[in-house]
């Protein structure tokens, strides 16, 4: 069975133009436990949804590196860079195997502005993840 970004729970709601289109940037990917995702400072590109398996957040300007918090399947990682152009605030590694998929940021730009109800629910998952780090 070919892989589907409707498959994401995140996305589940989204329609058949907006999944299509955001698939044309999909790329589907694995990462083995331990590997870093992204490193605090590097430019975003895009973003990635966790499929399977999980991930860590860690700020490494503090000594010994603290931990943010967990990135678990069916949640996106690397919006808050994305959206803000910023780099990235965190390093991301993959706590144990993990497969990903990565919305190129056009890719997200289409899903967005074909399913409006997404940057909403993307606004309400890093509040939440920010009142958890406070």
């Amino acid at each position: 069975m070919t892989p589907s970004i409707r498959d994401i729970p995140f996305l589940a709601d989204a329609g058949r133009d907006a999944i299509l289109a955001a698939e044309q940037d999909a790329a589907w990917f694995s990462l083995p436990g331990g590997a870093p995702l992204f490193m605090e400072g590097e430019p975003a590109d895009g973003l990635c949804f966790v499929l399977s398996g999980s991930l860590a957040a860690f700020d490494e300007t503090q000594k010994p590196p603290r931990l943010i918090g967990y990135i678990r399947a069916g949640e996106p990682v690397g919006e808050m860079a994305m959206i803000s152009g910023e780099p990235h605030s965190a390093s991301v590694y993959a706590v144990r195997d993990t497969e990903l998929v990565r919305l190129s940021a056009r890719a997200f730009e289409r899903l967005d502005r074909l399913h409006p109800p997404l940057m909403r629910r993307v606004a309400q998952l890093m509040l939440a993840r920010a009142r958890a780090n406070v």
